[in-house]
């Protein structure tokens, strides 16, 4: 199977339509659907039943106790059947050709590519992200490091990759920006740019993209955690330091020790330490 999409979801169940019609309306039909239901007490496990009954095309749903986004993602990597997975969250949906587009240019791939990485666009058709350049292979440190990329994109991975790379669990914590996860896996190659839009977006009041800032003292370990790996994985200097600052300002927020392996280096700790206060007291972490 080419590819699996994957949906952790909670309390979407008067969104889920939109997403599975884009799934019926696919062109090329070797994909599966995912759909893990973290912990809803809506009617979701019998709109997704009856997905399943009508038999369209291949569904899976587990539901699991309501645990946050990473964690909901690593269940629906596990079931995967795909040599590739993306995941598509409840209120978002694909272009009709998304599927076919996904095949072309994994097909295009190289075998340093770990994955495909491609615009999005909002339900108006304008793009969401900064420019891509069509057809080369990039980093995560490099596109957003060195070329000041920014904006949402669609991200396709080899699905033994994300099997091998799970999102850590916080105790207390159910949410861990994605980044640590992206600047991770660039230890194991590039991913291949495609310029054409797949994945359409619509952020809503109830979506994680809204209060973020919250969302990140609320999960302070989950937020150390990724900054961290974004200061170890980064090149440049001064980057490097900024992650680290940030990365032990949301450390100190915790009130805990560390949850994760943290093996700084002198010269990147030591100023991250000394500029953690001025950067709390900037930011209002108290």
């Amino acid at each position: 199977m080419l590819l699996t999409v994957i949906t952790p979801t909670y309390n979407r169940a008067y969104l889920l339509k939109r997403l599975y019609s884009s799934l019926l309306a696919q062109t090329e039909r070797d994909f599966e659907w995912v759909v893990i239901d973290d912990g809803s007490d809506d009617f979701t496990e019998m709109l997704i039943g009856g997905f399943i009954g009508e038999g369209k095309i291949p569904v899976i749903y587990k539901k699991i106790g309501h645990s946050g986004k990473p964690q909901a993602h690593n269940e629906g990597v596990a079931l995967a059947r795909g040599t590739l997975s993306v995941c598509v969250d409840s209120d978002d949906f694909l272009t009709e050709d998304a599927v076919a587009h996904i095949r072309r240019a994994w097909e295009a791939c190289e075998p340093h590519n770990i994955g495909l990485i491609a615009p999005r666009i909002d339900t108006e058709g304008n793009r969401l992200c900064s420019p891509l350049c069509d057809g080369e292979s990039v980093t995560f440190d490099t596109l957003y490091n060195s070329r000041g990329f920014s904006g949402d994109t669609a991200l396709i991975f080899k699905t033994d990759i994300l099997r091998e790379n799970p999102f850590p669990r916080f105790d207390n914590e159910s949410f861990i920006p994605e980044d640590a996860l992206y600047f991770t896996l660039d230890k194991y190659g590039a991913m291949r740019v495609t310029d054409t839009p797949i994945y359409i977006t619509e952020y809503l009041d109830d979506g994680l993209s809204r209060g973020y800032l919250a969302l990140l003292r609320k999960n302070p370990m989950g937020t150390a955690y990724s900054y961290y790996v974004k200061a170890m994985r980064s090149g440049g200097f001064f980057k490097r330091i900024k992650y680290a600052t940030v990365s032990e300002s949301y450390l100190k927020l915790s009130g805990r020790v560390a949850e994760y392996e943290r093996k700084y280096p002198l010269w990147l700790i030591a100023p991250a330490k000394l500029m953690r206060p001025l950067y709390m007291m900037k930011k209002g972490l108290k």
